[in-house]
């Protein structure tokens, strides 16, 4: 126990040491993350991929992309892009080659953009970055939006004015959260069911024993 309490203490005495804290006070790296009892393992993590930045032709794209990006989606990236900049680098395998961010790099191109943030993977085997695409392109699509808290995001956005287009929905898509919302608040409190008027109905025919209305068919 002892040992240990100085190891950690040294590290976080600010020596240079990876994972060092820094002092009371004094604001931390933003790229980096600490996790309790784990600093010193999530600073090699995060010194072993650091951003750089890349000119676009420096980067190839992989021929085996299994992951399409039709023209509509591309347009959605632009205008992401033009808004918030740059918030996630492209994925690059060693050779340069493009693993992940298709997408973001076509729409940079079609930006007029020169550079990219980049993280380069490195000690991954060829198979074990062909899986990475895979998993980080479909555990992305296990996610759900919840559907009582997002149209009032939206609805909040628009009432400020904010720049719809930039959220990655179609106008048609936009139109049917926000309809769907501006039909749950109508009829809220309102009852579903009407009471029907059998006088309303009209029959070719009445039975002569019952009085009940009936048709040919």
């Amino acid at each position: 126990m002892g040992a240990r309490k100085g190891k950690r203490a040294g590290t976080e005495a600010g020596n240079g040491a990876a994972g060092a804290l820094p002092p009371p006070g004094e604001a931390r790296n933003p790229d980096q993350v600490f996790l309790s009892g784990q600093d010193e393992q999530t600073a090699q993590i995060l010194s072993s991929r650091p951003h750089e930045i890349w000119p676009l032709e420096r980067i190839t794209r992989d021929p085996r992309n299994s992951r399409r990006h039709p023209a509509e989606q591309v347009e959605r990236l632009r205008a992401s892009l033009r808004k918030f900049g740059w918030t996630r680098p492209l994925l690059v395998d060693e050779t340069g080659m493009l693993r992940v961010g298709h997408g973001m790099l076509q729409a940079a191109y079609e930006c007029g953009m020169k550079v990219a943030p980049v993280v380069v993977l490195k000690g991954l085997t060829e198979d074990e970055l062909r899986a990475y695409v895979i998993a980080d392109n479909q555990l992305a699509l296990g996610a759900e939006w919840d559907m009582s808290i997002l149209p009032l995001e939206l609805a909040d956005l628009q009432g400020a004015g904010f720049d719809m287009e930039t959220l990655g929905f179609g106008e048609f898509e936009l139109k049917q959260l926000m309809t769907g919302r501006e039909k749950e608040e109508s009829g809220a409190g309102q009852s579903s069911t009407k009471e029907i008027d059998p006088g309303s109905f009209e029959f070719d025919h009445t039975c002569p024993r019952c009085g009940m209305g009936f048709d040919d068919e």
